[in-house]
């Protein structure tokens, strides 16, 4: 029997992950990656918070997640929380589901990790820090009382563009908590 060619790269394991946008990876970010896995990225490409351009990368998602499957990836998650929160949770839910129907691996969303995440340590009130328009925020919001937490505040910088985040202080998540 044949034994399989090794991979280089990503000989552990290959994650992909679809950005809503385009991506610039913060340092910490890659530094915790083990050795060995390899993070393959793509874009949706959205260029704004505007709500139907969420829903175009939400609908792009779909062929996204297919490319990183052809790329030979060992799962996926899809990253963009106002992409995910745009229909409300049910409709995440069954997203989810038909985009996992379609590739053999597995498939998740990075606002349905954080929900599983957040059930883990019984988390009940949360307070939201995002770099989303306040109708984002809303839309955030209505997810995660879907899910059956209490938002008692969400907010932030109000960004009108995704590019805007990579001009933000790394403290700036911890200042508006605090506010």
């Amino acid at each position: 029997m044949a034994q399989p060619t090794p991979r280089v790269d990503g000989w552990r394991l290959k994650i992909g992950r679809v950005a809503p946008t385009t991506v610039d990876y913060p340092n910490n970010l890659t530094r915790m990656i083990p050795d060995g896995v390899k993070m393959v990225g793509t874009s949706s490409g959205a260029s704004s918070f505007d709500r139907a351009e969420m829903a175009d990368a939400r609908q792009r998602r779909r062929k996204a997640a297919t490319v990183l499957e052809e790329w030979g990836v060992d799962c996926i998650l899809a990253a963009g929380g106002p992409v995910s929160t745009l229909e409300g949770a049910d409709a995440e839910t069954a997203f989810i589901e038909e985009v996992q129907e379609r590739v053999s691996v597995p498939f998740t969303t990075s606002m349905a990790a954080q929900v599983k995440a957040m059930r883990a340590i019984d988390a009940e009130s949360l307070l939201v820090v995002t770099p989303f328009p306040e109708d984002r925020d809303a839309e955030t919001k209505a997810y995660l009382a879907d899910q059956g937490f209490d938002v008692v505040a969400i907010g932030g910088p109000n960004l009108p563009e995704p590019g805007n985040v990579r001009d933000l202080p790394l403290t700036a998540s911890y200042g508006y908590a605090k506010r």
